[in-house]
């Protein structure tokens, strides 16, 4: 609550307390809950609760909440003309006095790399490729000498082999009769 000055004029002490403020404490001085409001009034129990913190950032156009202060403040004995006026220039007031702004500017949590980091990861490619190269270009590479012979099975050709190079696994020369 906003402690006024018995001299002030009532336009300056208006000035100290906000809409919502001074809706919750006339509910209170008459023992109501944000429910009952809600309930009696159709308001919805969220918009009440917005109302009453002065907080609409989750409505995208707070003009729209504006039929609901003139039914809250009706609801209370309140003028609505006068609480309708006063959101209005509260709502205005918030709009050309945004909040303050960072100095730093927000990232989303994304780190951004060193130029260390950056170096690393350009070696560690050129690394991939010249071990690539070597294996591709060495003597190793496509030698046929050593691979064992491919294609089908002939009976035939495996006798006049000395028998068991080509044959298959788990047949046998002796196995095997002309």
């Amino acid at each position: 609550m906003s402690v006024k000055a018995a001299g002030e004029p009532p336009a300056q002490r208006e000035e100290q307390s906000t809409l919502g403020a001074d809706l919750t404490r006339a509910r209170e001085q008459r023992g109501r809950s944000r429910e009952d409001v809600a309930s009696d009034t159709h308001i919805p129990l969220n918009y009440v609760r917005m109302i009453e913190s002065d907080d609409y950032s989750m409505i995208a156009d707070q003009l729209y909440m504006l039929p609901f202060v003139r039914r809250y403040a009706a609801y209370l004995g309140m003028d609505e003309d006068e609480a309708a006026m006063r959101f209005v220039r509260e709502v205005q007031r918030a709009d050309n006095n945004p909040p303050p702004r960072l100095d730093h500017p927000l990232d989303g949590g994304v780190r951004r790399r060193s130029r260390r980091s950056s170096v690393f990861m350009v070696a560690l490619a050129v690394l991939v490729i010249v071990i690539g190269l070597y294996f591709y270009f060495s003597p190793h590479h496509g030698s046929v000498g050593d691979a064992p012979a491919s294609g089908p099975f002939h009976p035939a050709a495996a006798a006049a082999n000395g028998g068991a190079r080509n044959a298959p696994a788990g047949s046998s020369p002796a196995s095997q009769s002309p």
